[in-house]
C-alpha cells in the first residue's frame, strides 16, 4: 500500500518559523534600542535647556539683587523724618 500523503518537511517549517520568531523579536529590541536612544537625546537636551535656564536666572537674580541694593541704599539717603512729631 502506498501513502497518499505527503511529507511534510517539520525541519523546514521548524527553521521558518524559528527565522520568523527572531526576526521579530530582533525587530522590537531594534525598535526599543532605538527608542531608548531617542530619548537620551531628548533628556540630554532638556538638561542642556535647564542649565542654560539656570545660568540665565542666576544673572537675573544677581542683577536684580544690585537693582534692591542701591534702591535700598537711594531710599535710605532721601529717607525724611517723620514731620509729625509728638
Amino acid at each position: 500500500m502506498v501513502d497518499s500523503k505527503p511529507k511534510l518537511p517539520w525541519l523546514r517549517i521548524l527553521a521558518e518559523g524559528t527565522t520568523i520568531v527572531v526576526s521579530i523579536l530582533l525587530a522590537f529590541a531594534i525598535d526599543a534600542w532605538w527608542q531608548g536612544r531617542a530619548e537620551r537625546h531628548r533628556a540630554d537636551a532638556l538638561l542642556t535647556d535647564f542649565q542654560a535656564t539656570q545660568v540665565h536666572a542666576e544673572q537675573w537674580l544677581v542683577g536684580n539683587q544690585r537693582v534692591l541694593e542701591a534702591l535700598t541704599a537711594f531710599a535710605k539717603r532721601w529717607k525724611r523724618p517723620n514731620s509729625i512729631t509728638s
